[in-house]
């Protein structure tokens, strides 16, 4: 069976020749640049060649042919033209990691010394984000006009509301169009996977997380129609994709995150309240004008606003943080299996660096005896995989989905 029709079987609740299997399709699907160079090494693949990072707010790698077709994987992203801190997909130029990992990143992805053993990432002459000495991602330091930076990268309102104008993503040049338009055709057309779109369209916070949280207990028509500006620009957007791109795509990924390890940030009426209706109005218009399938991100324990998201037209919930509280596997299947593909909690990332090889192969073996049966499954890690992963831990991952995999999944 080719990749694209497995994964389309499985997200219609049907049961394919085996479970599908992502690595890099998204964001939060993928793996650190440091643990698939160890990975590459323990393989025996591509080992002189550098590892290209298009995702440098993370530092992802991008994973190549050769580990797709090592691993079995099924679904590909459809890269953007536009990346993080203004720098852009196309060409490349060599740096590496503090461990010595050597990477390209983006040939106008501006670094410069921090003075302290780290690195700032610049954009339009500004520090907008820092690596800390011997760290592994960019932390965002962005001070908008207006907005006081905090210490953890977001922005105090300082008691000033934005302009509701301001919550509109900007419209996608001929330029980017194009380049997703060839990016999607080729890879529709000269393989067989399954295609995910990774637009960076998603509803945003406003100021800082308190003051974000503030404003829904004080200012919630305000919210309302930041929100709602910012849905119909999204909207726009994806009008504009479409257009580009068609049916190539299987799934088009959105996500933001409103789980803690214990539970909600927010109560559930608040998220009724305040976020399902932008929600609703961008996943209905995927549903009545595409034939995309809607892939949310979303961490944590996340239980008691799953219906919810179900309710509003998501049909893919990743990355199923099954180690948070109230997010046990048999519980989500049984209660939302039947609307919702869980897309990730194959095998808890957090947990993959300390485990044994035996540990790993069966808690892949348990996970699918639980989300395979009937569909809509597909096998992913929770959240990316880290840098200090073993490789061989990756493998044993991989390998026991692949084989154990196959329909109708028995001890």
């Amino acid at each position: 069976m080719r990749s694209r029709e497995r994964v389309t079987l499985a997200l219609n609740h049907q049961e394919p020749d085996r479970i599908p299997l992502d690595l890099g399709s998204a964001e939060s699907t993928s793996i650190a640049a440091i643990a698939y160079n160890q990975l590459k090494k323990y393989l025996g693949i591509n080992t002189e060649k550098r590892i290209q990072v298009s995702d440098v707010f993370q530092m992802l790698a991008d994973v190549e042919t050769e580990i797709i077709d090592r691993l079995h994987i099924d679904v590909l992203n459809v890269p953007t033209l536009n990346l993080f801190f203004g720098s852009h997909y196309g060409k490349w130029r060599p740096w590496q990691m503090f461990d010595g990992t050597p990477i390209l990143v983006p040939e106008d992805f501006h670094v410069v010394e921090d003075g302290r053993g780290g690195y700032l990432a610049i954009e339009d002459g500004v520090a907008v984000a820092c690596m800390p000495k011997n760290g592994f991602y960019f932390d965002t330091i962005v001070e908008l006009e207006g907005l006081e930076p905090t210490g953890m990268g977001r922005h105090s309102l300082g008691g000033v509301l934005p302009d509701t104008e301001r919550a509109r993503h900007p419209l996608m040049t001929d330029e980017e169009l194009e380049f997703g338009q060839q990016q999607a055709s080729l890879l529709f057309e000269e393989t067989d996977k399954a295609l995910m779109g990774n637009l960076h369209l998603n509803i945003t916070e406003v100021g800082s997380f308190e003051d974000w949280f503030i404003l829904m207990m004080t200012e919630p028509g305000y919210l309302a129609e930041y929100y709602g500006k910012q849905a119909e620009s999204i909207i726009k957007n994806l009008e504009l994709y479409h257009d580009a791109v068609g049916e190539h795509l299987t799934a088009v990924f959105f996500g933001q995150d409103f789980g803690t390890q214990k539970g909600e940030m927010i109560s559930p009426q608040t998220f009724r309240d305040i976020m399902v209706p932008p929600y609703k109005t961008i996943f209905q218009w995927v549903h009545e004008n595409t034939t995309w399938k809607v892939f949310f991100h979303c961490c944590g324990s996340i239980h008691n606003i799953i219906p919810d998201l179900a309710n509003i037209g998501v049909d893919i919930l990743n990355p199923v943080q099954t180690e948070a509280a109230n997010m046990d596997p048999a519980v989500l299947k049984r209660e939302f299996g039947d609307r919702l593909c869980f897309w990730g909690g194959g095998v808890e990332a957090q947990r993959l660096p300390f485990m044994s090889v035996g540990e790993v192969k069966e808690q892949v073996r348990e996970r699918m005896e639980v989300f395979a049966p009937g569909g809509g499954f597909v096998f992913a890690a929770t959240h990316n995989i880290q840098a200090g992963t073993p490789a061989e831990n990756v493998v044993a991952a991989y390998d026991t989905a692949y084989e154990y995999g196959v329909y109708p999944i028995t001890r």
